[in-house]
């Protein structure tokens, strides 16, 4: 008998090994990427490459969990074939780890992998390094660029695989160095990655044997980002030299703030959370539909007390209870149209070279019931009531078991449909603005603005596609104010209601960029659709459109040229400063290329007299005091942005920079 048992017993082994679920775990592989080449910046978007091989067909589910953030995707692949997923995730302070599972739906066996990632400094800027040698390129850590001293430069070899995933992701990479890599070994769907990438301000530092743009012989302005063509081999450290030169020549707004601020998408996520209040007001029903409505009731009882006193016979009362059921169904539709969206959303939409929409979505389910919200045009999906029971981050799809609210936040960026700064011309002579903009939308713009420098232009309402004729003389009147009172100032000037005060606010605190200061705001409350439960629903949205417009001028009026701030990693974008005497703040401002004997001045304003000012002399390689009188501009941007520096303690204003026209003040 004992030897009997022994026989069963081995052949229960050999049968569970011989099974799909005995082996299963085993011939399947998944392998992890967190970052790029493993690295990361806090307050960056990094990606998580997922890829899962086997030689068996596989299905199941691949879940992602950092720092609490939780992403699935489903998946399903042929035998012997590989398949990979891909998820954007803000990068957290001090989390480290990246744990991925894949749910075999056939065994229902669960493997596991780790990542871990390398936090760097926020003061860090990673260099993309995509070459078939990269090791030759590690000279690029000892770059030196116009920025604080505190700054470490990081090179980072990319795989091919990582170029085509997320687009957000990317832009935590300010350079990227393409060297030595044959134009066959790079898709299409990477070159045009790369192309995007640098749309959206990204530089690229393009080697000889680059296969993209090979005949391209000087620097090329592409969108917000710039193409850099060397004309030298990379391999060798002498290349370093130009590449600092080009850098500094060429560096514009977007870049500079990509390097000295980062993307600070968990700061920014937070502060946006203010458009939650501008979602929520469109909930409530409209002043002038609730009189029309009162208005409508009290005539349908006028007519009823009227048709009884001269109509007596009964056809006349039927017809008037016909009539009145008509006017309350309609009454109802109305009341529903009220009440019935349950969608709101606010969006600021920051136009330009690509479009880039920030939005946040409230959904209020009228019923607690299984419910799926699909915003597929995202570039990345914050679930930021932790409601939802599952975040697909590949199709950006969110699902729900509980009865809301639902509060999302998303971010998504595509081709601009239409600039403004295309149909516009705006000239600046004698301190007056002339020109043409004109209205990209077919819908009208409320409460429309123009913000030239320091001067606010009210434009009130202008019609879809309407143009408007500018004449205009600059005023000058929000110089050296601070957040607030700028902003109680525009009020005054346009006016803007409660939910717009409050999208602009929100645009200056969170999103306002470097580079010109010649602007279009205007307001739009559409309906926009939303998938829910795989059905395309109605979301009213109150929308901020935030158009650039081009300056056809040689002179920039004061508050025009507007600067990236620094005085630490997490520095917000605003108006004023408050510094202590150890923490000075410094302002570049990314000058536009002028003739050399162009001449500018700076202002500047503090509440005390124990604060100086400085401004950097690329020729001598020395900070200066800041003069008030009109200077030369090009020591002053010889090798980079324009710098000047504050130093002391209390409150300070950003500096005022005016460009090519000496004038009285």
């Amino acid at each position: 008998m004992r030897g009997k048992q022994w026989i069963y017993v081995v052949m229960l082994v050999c049968c569970f090994f011989l099974s799909p679920t005995g082996w299963a775990a085993n011939d399947t592989k998944i392998t992890v990427e967190a970052g790029y080449g493993g690295v990361a910046r806090p307050g960056d978007i990094m990606s998580v490459y997922v890829t899962v091989e086997s030689s068996r067909f596989v299905s199941g589910e691949v879940q992602v969990e950092y720092g609490g953030n939780k992403m699935s995707h489903s998946l399903a692949k042929e035998a012997g074939t590989k398949q990979s997923v891909s998820f954007s995730m803000p990068v957290l302070p001090n989390v480290q780890e990246v744990r991925v599972q894949f749910l075999d739906a056939q065994t229902q066996r669960q493997q596991e992998e780790k990542a871990f990632i390398r936090l760097l400094p926020a003061e860090t800027i990673i260099v993309g390094l995509i070459s078939e040698a990269p090791e030759q390129l590690g000279y690029i850590s000892e770059m030196k660029l116009p920025f604080p001293d505190t700054y470490n430069i990081v090179p980072v070899p990319l795989s091919l695989s990582s170029i085509d995933r997320e687009v957000a992701a990317m832009d935590s990479l300010p350079f990227i160095i393409l060297d030595r890599v044959p134009g066959a070994m790079l898709t299409s769907s990477q070159q045009s990655a790369i192309q995007t990438w640098i749309e959206r301000g990204g530089m690229l530092l393009n080697g000889l044997h680059s296969p993209l743009f090979p005949s391209l012989t000087a620097p090329q302005a592409i969108g917000k980002g710039y193409v850099i063509p060397m004309q030298q081999e990379l391999a060798s450290p002498t290349a370093l030299l130009t590449m600092e030169q080009e850098i500094h020549t060429h560096i514009k707004p977007v870049l500079l703030s990509r390097v000295l601020q980062g993307q600070q998408i968990t700061n920014r996520a937070s502060v946006l959370g203010d458009m939650q209040a501008v979602a929520a007001r469109l909930l409530q029903p409209a002043y002038k539909l609730g009189v029309a409505i009162v208005i409508v009731l009290a005539t349908y009882v006028l007519c009823i007390a009227g048709s009884i006193r001269i109509y007596r016979h009964v056809r006349w009362y039927t017809a008037i209870i016909i009539t009145g059921g008509s006017l309350l169904f309609l009454l109802w539709g109305a009341v529903e149209g009220m009440y019935g969206s349950r969608q709101v959303a606010a969006r600021i939409v920051v136009h330009g070279a690509g479009e880039t929409a920030h939005e946040w979505v409230a959904i209020y389910p009228q019923q607690a019931k299984p419910l799926t919200v699909q915003l597929p045009d995202a570039d990345w999906i914050a679930d930021m009531g932790r409601t939802a029971t599952k975040v697909d981050g590949m199709e950006k799809l969110l699902s729900y078991q509980s009865d809301g609210p639902h509060l999302l936040y998303n971010q998504s960026s595509k081709a601009d449909k239409g600039n403004a700064s295309e149909a516009s011309v705006l000239k600046v002579e004698a301190n007056t603005v002339t020109g043409t903009i004109q209205n990209p939308r077919i819908d009208s713009l409320q409460h429309s603005f123009l913000l030239i420098g320091d001067t606010v232009i009210p434009t009130r309402e202008v019609e879809g596609k309407e143009r408007l004729r500018i004449e205009y003389r600059l005023n000058h009147a929000l110089r050296h104010m601070g957040d607030y009172e700028r902003t109680e100032y525009i009020k005054r000037v346009v006016p803007l209601t409660n939910s717009e005060q409050a999208l602009y606010d929100t645009y200056v605190t969170a999103l306002r960029a470097s580079g010109w200061d010649a602007l279009w705001f205007g307001f739009v409350k559409e309906e926009r659709q939303v998938e829910l439960n795989g059905k395309k629903q109605h979301m009213l949205t109150h929308t901020l459109h935030v158009y650039p417009l081009s300056l056809d001028s040689a002179s920039y009026p004061s508050g025009v040229i507007s600067p990236v701030v620094y005085n630490g990693p997490d520095t917000p974008t605003a108006y004023e400063q408050e510094i202590g005497r150890d923490k000075p703040v410094v302002w570049y401002y990314s000058a536009p290329a002028l003739p050399p004997q162009t001449r500018f001045a700076i202002q500047t304003k503090d509440e005390t007299d124990a604060i100086s000012y400085q401004i950097y002399n690329y020729e001598s390689t020395a900070w200066e005091n800041v003069q008030s009188d009109w200077t030369l501009l090009a020591p002053y941007v010889r090798n980079g942005p324009l710098m000047v520096k504050a130093n002391g303690e209390g409150r300070v204003f950003t500096p005022s920079i005016e460009i090519g026209e000496e004038r009285k003040r």
